[in-house]
C-alpha cells in the first residue's frame, strides 16, 4: 500500500481505527483510507466480513464506491472513493435551512440508496447523517456498512437479530426493547429519523436508550400534531414520508421502494422546473441504478492472507 498511496491527513478518529484521506502516487487521485483495528482472526469477525462484502458488492450511483482493501496482522485498510463535502451531520451544521431544491435531491437519493440495498434483503442498521456522505457535486453516497446485515435467507425467510447496536437516537423501538427483530423494518424506522434530521437539523429525541424507547411510542401523534401550513412543497413531500415510516408497529411501517415511487411522482414536476431554471446542474435523482452482483462470503473467504504481510486482495 505504501508503494501506491500517500497519507494527507485524518479526517476522523474512531475507536476502532481511523480515517484518513490518501493520494495516488501515480496520477494524484485522492481517496479515503477507513483503518479498522482488530484482533485474532479476521475471518471470524462478522462486522468486518460484512462491511467488505457489502462495500464490494453493491454497487450504486449513491453507495460510497469500494476501490480496494489490505489487510495485515492487525488491521483492514479499505480504500474508498473520498466525498469532499463530509458527512450529513456536519453539512448541516453550516448549511440548515438546507435549500428546498437541495432538501429534494438529498431525501431523493437518501432513499434511493436504502431501497437498492432493501432489494437485496440487505439491511444497513446504522443510518445516521453520519453514515451518509456528499461529494463536491452535492451527490449522497451512504456509507459504513459496518452493522449491515443479510436480512433475509436464499428462501426468502426473515431472518430476525439479537445484536442490539446502533446509534441510540436512531433506532427502532424494537431494537432498543432488545427483542429479535426484522433489520429491514428497523432500517424503516432509522430512515425516518434520517429523513426528520434531514428537514429539521436536529434529532427527534436524545437521551438514553430508555428514555427514547419510551418517548417512541408517541411519534406518530407527535408528527401529526405539528402545524406544516408554512411548508414549501418539498417540505412537505419529505414530512410524508417521515410520518409513514416513523410508525410504532414495524408492519405499518411504508417500505422505501413505496415511498420511493410516491417521491419520484410528486417531485418530478419541481425536478424539471429546477433544471430549467438553471438551479442545479447534473442531477441524475431520476436515473436508473448500477448493477449488483448479489453479497457473498465466499467473495471475502477468498481474499485474505494468512500471514502478517500487508497484502493487496
Amino acid at each position: 500500500m505504501d508503494e501506491k498511496y500517500r497519507i494527507l491527513e485524518m479526517i476522523d478518529e474512531g475507536s476502532f481505527g481511523d480515517i484518513f484521506t490518501i493520494q495516488t502516487l501515480s496520477e494524484g487521485h485522492v481517496f479515503v483510507l477507513k483503518q479498522i483495528s482488530y484482533r485474532g482472526n479476521v475471518m471470524k469477525n462478522d462486522y468486518i466480513i460484512g462491511e467488505i462484502d457489502c462495500l464490494r458488492s453493491l454497487k450504486h450511483d449513491h453507495i460510497i464506491q469500494f476501490e480496494e482493501v489490505y489487510i495485515n496482522s492487525n488491521s483492514v485498510n479499505l480504500i474508498l472513493e473520498y466525498a469532499e463535502k463530509g458527512n450529513l451531520e456536519n453539512y448541516l451544521r453550516e448549511r440548515f435551512p438546507l435549500k428546498e431544491i437541495f432538501l429534494g435531491r438529498f431525501c431523493l437519493q437518501i432513499l434511493k440508496a436504502i431501497a437498492f440495498c432493501h432489494s437485496y434483503g440487505i439491511a444497513h442498521r446504522d443510518l445516521t447523517p453520519s453514515n451518509v456522505l456528499i461529494t463536491a457535486d452535492h451527490v449522497i453516497k451512504l456509507a459504513d456498512f459496518g452493522l449491515a446485515v443479510c436480512a433475509v435467507t436464499r428462501e426468502g425467510e426473515v431472518v430476525l437479530c439479537e445484536d442490539y447496536l446502533g446509534n441510540v437516537p436512531y433506532l427502532a423501538p424494537e431494537v432498543l426493547r432488545e427483542v429479535p427483530y426484522n433489520a429491514l423494518m428497523a432500517d424503516l424506522w432509522s430512515t425516518g429519523m434520517l429523513l426528520y434530521y434531514l428537514l429539521f437539523g436536529k434529532v427527534l429525541f436524545q437521551g438514553t436508550a430508555e428514555d427514547v424507547m419510551c418517548n417512541s411510542r408517541e411519534v406518530p401523534k407527535f408528527l401529526y400534531s405539528l402545524n406544516t401550513t408554512s411548508f414549501t412543497r418539498t417540505e412537505k413531500i419529505v414530512f410524508k414520508q417521515i410520518r409513514n415510516l416513523l410508525k410504532f408497529t414495524p408492519a405499518e411501517r411504508s417500505l422505501i421502494s413505496r415511498l420511493l415511487d410516491d417521491v419520484k411522482t410528486e417531485m418530478a414536476p419541481h425536478v424539471t422546473r429546477c433544471h430549467m431554471s438553471g438551479m442545479i446542474e447534473n442531477m441524475s435523482d431520476l436515473s436508473e441504478t448500477k448493477v449488483i452482483t448479489k453479497p457473498s462470503r465466499d467473495l471475502v473467504c477468498g481474499m485474505v492472507t494468512c500471514d502478517d504481510t500487508l497484502r493487496q486482495v
